[in-house]
């Protein structure tokens, strides 16, 4: 059986593992910190792990300390990059479709990797991961030897996705991997304007204490065994295969599913978990949890309620024989919703324009939001529901040649460079009044995506 919760906005989920296809299409893993360029064939998984130089411009690569390098630690685990200059750093993932829902995992291993052991008991670093413009969670370390991983689903809205690393002043933030699974339309409460972040994956049942992943999990979600409070059950397994109906939203992986937990006895409750919400600095949300059930024994019969913070979710509930199920409710919070968040072309379009020219910006992350973070050289105008581009100055950037077509995506865009006043609009784009830098005073048309003429 496998429990999960996850928040609504930003979700936290715990669950179980998929046995199926194998197919890593669409998978990204970024091994943060080797060398330029380089990639391998990880031995556990037969993913294919590349470095991080084509994500990100900037930070420094380290390797972890030497006394940290023990039996077990993966080799994702040995490097990281550091950010120790700019307050926010991102990764751009570019391979992305719009409107597809994707599984992003971030992990952390200190591991003394900058020989200062910043890590200390009762001095934890702290920094903020960011997706796009929108806060995810605070990153707490406060052991050296242990990873952190986080994991939320989104929705891409254009292109690319990006997480940022913010420093918040209370150390150095740094990476160890990051990772992208697509997830189909798995976990419906992610949508364009709704993130959830996962917070457990609890795999109830097997008698070893282990993780479950790819390629037994289809998504590489991470499935831990739950070792708590098992005086109060007895445990069930099978070889048999588990049977999904055809709208099943979860998918959990079968592997998950063959394995069980029964109570002692008819009157004795189960106690699957006392969770203490991890709500940091914002009290607007709400949690979400999941039960997956099957019944692997062949002619029992039995039913049961489920109960969460002394509320009844439903029942009573007849699980089928090898035959999926779920049980979901969520605990009484407000619900946190992002109302900020932007065009989907600011992102693209401006990406498209740094490349097209070359230009080595520090341009990374969503161009407007959070405010505080907006790029260098824009001006952006804000609502209650978006955040706009109004003006792009890239005087001194060292520019020759004509003006970029994908200018024209920009629909909110008044002023531009030092092409400065839009004077007008005709049929093949946007017409604007400058001034170059000696002085001469210009009117440049921008042609629209439907034309490639530029006068």
């Amino acid at each position: 059986m496998a429990f999960f919760f996850f928040l609504c906005s930003f979700l936290w989920i715990g669950g179980n593992h998929v046995k199926g296809q194998s197919s890593t299409e669409g998978f990204i893993s970024i091994d943060c910190g080797i060398t330029s360029q380089s990639s391998y064939t990880d031995k556990l998984t037969n993913i294919q792990c590349v470095s991080d130089s084509q994500f990100i411009d900037t930070g420094i690569n380290y390797k972890i300390a030497s006394n940290y390098m023990i039996d077990g630690l993966s080799y994702q685990g040995q490097t990281v990059r550091s950010f120790p200059f700019s307050v926010r750093n991102c990764y751009t993932l570019s391979n992305v479709t719009d409107g597809n829902k994707y599984l992003i995992r971030a992990s952390f291993f200190y591991g003394n990797y900058d020989g200062s052991q910043t890590v200390q008991p009762g001095n934890p670093l702290l920094f903020d991961l960011y997706l796009g413009g929108n806060f995810w969670k605070t990153v707490n370390i406060s052991d050296d030897s242990m990873e952190y991983s986080f994991e939320i689903a989104t929705v891409a809205v254009g292109r690319h996705i990006s997480i940022c690393l913010i420093n918040t002043g209370f150390g150095t933030p740094f990476i160890s991997t990051l990772e992208m699974r697509p997830l189909g339309s798995l976990y419906p409460e992610a949508r364009p304007n709704q993130s959830i972040a996962f917070l457990l994956w609890y795999n109830y049942g097997p008698k070893a204490n282990q993780i479950t992943w790819y390629p037994d999990d289809q998504y590489d979600r991470l499935w831990s065994t739950y070792t708590f409070n098992n005086s109060t059950w007895n445990e069930i397994s099978t070889t048999s295969p588990i049977t999904f109906y055809s709208n099943d939203l979860f998918l959990p992986p079968i592997a998950v599913l063959q394995t069980a937990v029964t109570p002692i006895n008819s009157t004795k409750l189960i106690s699957f978990f006392k969770w203490f919400p991890e709500i940091g600095n914002r009290s607007n949300i709400e949690y979400h949890f999941i039960f997956h059930f099957s019944e692997l024994m062949k002619n029992v019969s039995r039913s049961f309620t489920v109960f969460c913070g002394g509320n009844a979710i439903g029942g009573p509930f007849y699980p089928q024989y090898l035959k999926h199920g779920f049980v979901n409710g969520s605990v009484a919070q407000v619900s946190f919703m992002c109302t900020l968040y932007p065009y989907a072309n600011n992102v693209d379009a401006m990406l498209e324009i740094k490349a097209e020219y070359g230009l080595k910006k520090n341009w990374m992350g969503d161009p407007c939001l959070p405010s505080q973070f907006a790029w260098s050289g824009l001006n952006c105008s804000y609502d209650n529901v978006t955040a706009s581009i109004k003006f792009i100055n890239l005087s001194y950037s060292g520019l020759t040649g004509g003006i970029s077509n994908t200018f024209s995506k920009l629909q909110a865009v008044t002023f531009l460079n030092n092409f400065s006043q839009v004077i007008g609009k005709g049929g093949f784009g946007k017409v604007y009044h400058g001034v170059l830098e000696d002085g001469t005073e210009v009117a440049v048309k921008v042609a629209s995506k439907e034309t490639s003429t530029v006068r």
